[in-house]
């Protein structure tokens, strides 16, 4: 008797428990987002040769507070985990890029954002030249993977930003 109620006790629990991990991971794969991502530039017009400064938004727009790599102290974080995309007329401009190996991430490379609340980092290393830019009209946008650990496929990408080199 004792061995049937252990294992209906065990059917029972593993049950509930594969029930909660899929749960979990239908809300972690849903469309929903949990961020919203922007990216601001410091000057829309700019000389031929100057650097503009970019800086990311990351607001949490979840009812939980959230993880995110903090990519602000780490230029190799800040090489491969967020993406400057340029384009001119819809189209990606190409240009050189940095090669960075990351080192390992540790829970020190997160920030805890609260819901409602924002955090703002300023791009220190760009992953490329945009003072070696021609004259012309451009549009920007971040791709940043906010948790490449526990999370490596949720990727947002922010809304365009529009700067002008004039000749």
């Amino acid at each position: 008797m004792a061995y049937i109620y252990r294992t209906s006790l065990f059917l029972f629990l593993s049950c509930f428990f594969m029930i909660q991990l899929s749960m979990g991971n239908a809300r972690m794969n849903s469309e929903i987002p949990r961020i919203n991502l922007s990216l601001k530039i410091n000057k829309s017009m700019l000389r031929y040769g100057e650097e503009p400064r970019f800086t990311i938004k990351i607001k949490n727009v979840s009812s939980e507070i959230l993880l995110v790599l903090n990519i602000k102290n780490r230029p190799d974080l800040q090489d491969n985990y967020s993406k400057l995309v340029i384009t001119s007329f819809g189209r990606p401009v190409k240009m050189s890029e940095t090669v960075s190996d990351p080192g390992p991430i540790s829970m020190n490379d997160y920030v805890a954002i609260a819901p409602g609340k924002s955090f703002e980092i300023i791009l220190g290393s760009l992953t490329f030249q945009i003072s070696k830019l021609k004259p012309g009209k451009y549009s920007a946008h971040i791709e940043y993977l906010i948790d490449p650990i526990n999370m490596p496929n949720e990727k947002y990408r922010s809304a365009d930003v529009v700067f002008t080199i004039p000749q």
